[in-house]
């Protein structure tokens, strides 16, 4: 397995969400009766822990040993990171990690590991991009009808995250400051309540991966997806996915 080259810090927040697979230094063990444990930093259900659960039924047909995917959900990657940091580092014990892995180093005052001298890096598996969602609520159709409708209405749309420092916290911020405009910021414990909140109506809106979005954009019309802001034209996963140049919003991207 080879290690993965990785964008600016910025770079991630804006354009991907990179999940890796990270190990404690040495190799991967491989016995017997030996169960590997893959610690997800993330709430069941997300793009993390569905793509923890994807790799370990694969790990456990190939080597035909037990594999255990533990949730430790909290302080945006930070609680789960710590387990997985002070595991023995036999090998056995694996943390799928996304961009606050690195992020939170420079965010927080002090975090419970060193994402160098801590882990190393096995594989890079996928990216996540993220899109910026509205609950139907609000009376807006287009992303410049939602910058227009923030800067007539300071300060009642609340957006939703996964707590401070994950790239759904930080997409918003970038947002803000491209677009002049103020959105009060709610942390939650993890994406699934912070999304279950949204699509109830007790949020405005939220960054999230398009992953998440899509099919509550297309079931039912849960939310709006509005805006894509990590590609300047439409992608072809899907209509609802608009690009900067479509929207005629100020230009995200540029502003890493």
């Amino acid at each position: 397995m080879c290690t993965a080259g990785a964008p600016t810090a910025v770079g991630l927040i804006v354009a991907a969400l990179a999940a890796i697979v990270l190990s404690s230094p040495g190799a991967v063990a491989q016995g017997p009766g030996r169960s590997i444990t893959i610690v997800v930093p993330y709430t069941p259900g997300t793009g993390p822990d569905i793509l923890a659960r994807i790799m370990g039924e694969e790990i456990q047909v190939r080597w035909g040993q037990p594999v255990v995917v533990e949730n430790k959900p909290g302080a945006s990657g930070n609680i789960g990171t710590r387990v997985a940091a002070r595991a023995p580092a036999d090998g056995n014990t694996l943390l799928l990690i996304t961009s606050p892995f690195t992020q939170n180093v420079s965010l927080f005052k002090s975090v419970p590991y060193d994402p160098v001298r801590d882990f190393a890096a096995i594989v890079h598996l996928s990216d996540a991009f993220m899109a910026l969602a509205v609950h139907p609520s609000l009376p807006v159709s287009s992303a410049q009808g939602f910058v227009a409708y923030l800067k007539a209405h300071p300060g009642p749309v609340d957006y939703a995250s996964p707590g401070r420092g994950t790239p759904h916290h930080l997409s918003m911020e970038l947002f803000e400051l491209a677009t002049g405009t103020d959105v009060k910021h709610v942390a939650y414990r993890g994406s699934a309540p912070a999304v279950e909140d949204l699509v109830g109506g007790h949020i405005g809106t939220m960054f999230m991966p398009v992953h998440v979005g899509l099919p509550l954009a297309k079931d039912g019309n849960k939310v709006d997806m509005i805006l894509v802001v990590w590609a300047a034209e439409r992608r072809p996963i899907s209509d609802l996915a608009r690009g900067e140049s479509e929207t005629g919003m100020p230009k995200v991207l540029e502003q890493r």
